[in-house]
């Protein structure tokens, strides 16, 4: 890698087995009208006998091949211990950043204190019933067009960071967890700002088939349970309370969050209700695995969450 500029913001992007869709996105990070001021970090977990992504030599990019049974959050770890920017920004293999987001994130960072800055977000296969609804779902409300300011909610997996503010988490709290929304509950809990910018545009890809989306949330959702347990310290009982808890109460509040997030969008409003089946049974499939979680880890997990996010195919085109 050879660079002589300021380095301003990391893009990390963590790639599996599909060398087209992973391509694509480092593609556009190329692009971006910020390049001179960001260096590019890509964690490859494919397996030996895929080619490496093609890259030219004279780009801010640093590339990691590392084992395909690192699991993703190890690897996105990784991609942060080794960036160098002032904003640390995660991008998914099947999230494709428009040709601004980079400058789009330098100035919303540089615009105040907050510690996250929020993405914007657009579907790359709207035309899919269930890939519709698993985006109505996990980044409808924070679907363009969307108005920036404070929020206290940001999407998973997608999100920019003020690096200071990690590196004092891992020192003071311990490993970064994942997924993000960890993350976001201890920056509610502190008083730490969050932003949603309006101009960080990108377009996320989502499953197509509705047993691979299930199977890829069930054990998110557990990881993300076993992670806060971690981070939290609970006890046996709380950990019983919060698996009682979630399997009761999630599924209608994530439900409520959904629809209260689109109050002031009837167009989605009305999306929603058509794609409600799908989203049913996502939020159910979600609170038990998360459930699951607080009591038992399943070791298969993160094999699983690599298998599923990472190289299961999610539309008809990149699949490869």
């Amino acid at each position: 890698m050879k660079h002589q500029h300021r380095l301003e913001l990391s893009a990390i992007i963590v790639v599996g087995d599909l060398r087209q869709r992973g391509q694509r996105v480092l593609d556009q990070l190329l692009r971006q009208t910020a390049i001179n001021r960001m260096e590019i970090i890509v964690v490859d977990l494919a397996e030996p006998s895929k080619p490496e992504l093609n890259r030219p030599e004279d780009q801010p990019i640093r590339y990691r091949r590392e084992s395909p049974q690192m699991p993703l959050q190890e690897a996105r770890i990784l991609g942060f211990r080794i960036a160098q920017g002032e904003v640390v920004a995660f991008i998914e293999d099947h999230c494709y950043p428009s040709l601004h987001w980079a400058e789009a994130l330098l100035d919303a960072h540089r615009a105040g204190e907050w510690v996250m800055v929020n993405y914007v977000f657009h579907c790359a296969n709207p035309e899919n019933y269930f890939a519709y609804a698993e985006f109505l779902t996990d980044y409808g409300i924070f679907s363009a067009p969307i108005k920036a300011g404070l929020t206290t909610l940001t999407a998973s997996l997608n999100i920019s960071y003020k690096r200071p503010f990690l590196v004092d988490y891992e020192r003071e709290i311990g490993q970064l967890p994942f997924p993000d929304f960890i993350l976001q509950e201890y920056c509610n809990q502190q008083g730490l700002l969050m932003y949603q910018d309006d101009r960080a545009e990108v377009t996320h890809e989502n499953f197509e088939n509705l047993w691979e989306m299930l199977k890829c949330h069930f054990f998110a959702h557990n990881i993300l349970a076993v992670n806060r347990v971690k981070q939290k310290q609970l006890s046996e009982l709380k950990r019983v309370g919060y698996c009682i808890g979630v399997m009761t109460l999630a599924p209608a509040l994530r439900l409520w969050r959904l629809f209260s997030g689109f109050r002031n969008r009837p167009d989605l409003q009305w999306k929603s209700l058509l794609a409600l089946p799908p989203i049913l049974i996502d939020v159910v499939v979600c609170a038990l695995g998360e459930a699951i979680g607080y009591i038992h880890k399943f070791l298969i997990a993160e094999h699983a969450l690599n298998r599923y996010d990472l190289n299961a195919p999610r539309a008809k085109v990149n699949n490869q």
